[in-house]
Order: structure tokens, then C-alpha cells, then sequence
């Protein structure tokens, strides 16, 4: 819906239902310039969904998660190889110059513990493991310029108020105190050497 119009100057007609999903309007020059050359494509990644072969229209279905599939505290599956199969299929489907992953993270439950720290090694897990089929994707020589993990400190989650927490900083919403959590110090260590920090 949103690529088909960029990159191949139409909407996905397989996907038109005229009560569920009817065309927009279209106007004789939506297209020309709908289709503006883009210097990049910015796509935020989180989780994939698992697919098999159906008939058409779309030609497949979504099929559930085994049930230990990890899961995030906003309940969505982690399913670390999202981030280079978004990239490849994207680069396969349509001319994107360059790519960029504008959020990456997960929301976990944190906690400040009596000594001051914050112990996410389960946010660590997700970043090492989902960095890992980004770097693929760049050893493939995938157009992908830049990662941004989603996010510096906790903060409002436009579903879900200040319940969910994805920051590398923890904050004290009472306070407004910012404690970085373990997370942050090792994204730290990665991100300035330029390599995954195992």
C-alpha cells in the first residue's frame, strides 16, 4: 500500500477490495509525483510474521508462533533474522538506493535495582542476536547504510502510555532520574568500535 505508489507508481490492485479496501482517489498527477526519487527508504523492523503458500490473491497466510517463540513485555515475538529478510525482500521487490533501520528495539520489563543498576540482558540478547542478521544483510552487500536502535531513554509509547519501556536509559517517571542500563554501556562498546560485542 504504502511502497507499490514510491517505487512502481500504482497501488497493489490484489489487495483492492471495493467495501474492504477500495482505491483512493487518484488524481491524474498523484503519481508523477508520489514517485519522487527517494534518497533512502527508512523502515522500522520489530518482529516478522510467519507465512506459508496459499492461493492467491496474496498467496500466502499467516500462520501462529510456536508457543515458546520469546516474546517481548508488549507481547511480540522476536524473531531476530526480521531485520535482514526485511531488507532483502525489499531490495529484491523495488529500486531503493539505500536503506536505513530507523527503529530496532524491544520493551522489556526494568527495574532499577538497590545498587542502581539496571541488569537488561534480555535487551542485550535482542540487540546482539538481531545486529547479527543486520550484519549479514551488509556481507550480502545490501544497500544498508545506518542503524538506529529504538530507544535512547524510556518514553511515551503512543499505544501504551509509560507502561512499556525500550530505552537504553531507564527513567524515572516520578523523578525524571535517568539511569543507563546495562544495555546502554554495551551499545556503547558497539557502536564505537564498529563491531559486536558478544
Amino acid at each position: 500500500w504504502w511502497l507499490d505508489p514510491i517505487y512502481k507508481g500504482s497501488y497493489p490492485m490484489e489487495l483492492c477490495h471495493p467495501q474492504d479496501n477500495p482505491l483512493p482517489n487518484i488524481l491524474s498527477n498523484d503519481f508523477k509525483i508520489i514517485q519522487s526519487p527517494t534518497d533512502f527508504l527508512g523502515i522500522n523492523v520489530y518482529a516478522g510474521l510467519l507465512v506459508k503458500a496459499a492461493p492467491q490473491p496474496l498467496g500466502y497466510t499467516i500462520v501462529p508462533y510456536p508457543k515458546k517463540t520469546p516474546l517481548t513485555s508488549m507481547q511480540w515475538a522476536i524473531t531476530p533474522n526480521a531485520t535482514y529478510w526485511a531488507i532483502k525482500i525489499l531490495s529484491q521487490k523495488y529500486a531503493v538506493p539505500k536503506f536505513y533501520i530507523t527503529e530496532n528495539g524491544a520493551a522489556f520489563t526494568d527495574h532499577v535495582s538497590l545498587g542502581g543498576e539496571v541488569a537488561d540482558e534480555n535487551r542485550i540478547n535482542f540487540y546482539k542476536n538481531y545486529l547479527r542478521f543486520t550484519h549479514k544483510a551488509v556481507a550480502e552487500g545490501l544497500p544498508l547504510a545506518g542503524y538506529f536502535a529504538w530507544s535512547l531513554m524510556d518514553n511515551f509509547e503512543w499505544a501504551h502510555g509509560y507502561s512499556q519501556r525500550f530505552g537504553l536509559i531507564h527513567v524515572d517517571y516520578n523523578t525524571l532520574k535517568r539511569t543507563p542500563k546495562k544495555s546502554y554501556y554495551w551499545y556503547r562498546q558497539v557502536i564505537s568500535k564498529n563491531e559486536l560485542i558478544t
